[in-house]
């Protein structure tokens, strides 16, 4: 659902001021441990294109599970048993993605 709205640039705004991409966020970090790479790279993708442009239109202040679904998956990516598992191009948008949006993957402590 995420990525056919980034596709065609469809950002839908519910009359509470949420977003689809706030409640698409919020339902998917208890499912994190069921997504394969292509779905972790079409995810911030689809987020990134759309939220990079438009986090500024939606007048609720529900952006937190935004930004947790992003932790989330950085964290889901880093303790993957092997970066293998990701195709050059899955890896590729997912690090860019996470780039344009401000954000770093967790550092091993």
């Amino acid at each position: 659902l995420a990525y056919a709205n980034a596709i065609i640039d469809s950002y839908p705004i519910f009359q509470d001021g949420t977003t689809l991409f706030d409640h698409i966020a919020k339902r998917s970090i208890p499912l994190l441990s069921t997504f394969r790479p292509q779905t972790f790279s079409n995810m911030v993708w689809s987020f990134e294109r759309l939220m990079g442009r438009r986090q500024s239109q939606s007048t609720h202040n529900n952006h937190h599970h935004q930004q947790q679904l992003f932790e989330k998956i950085a964290y889901r990516i880093a303790v993957l048993p092997s970066l293998a598992e990701f195709k050059p191009q899955e890896i590729s948008n997912t690090l860019l993605a996470f780039a344009k949006m401000g954000m770093l993957l967790p550092r091993e402590e």
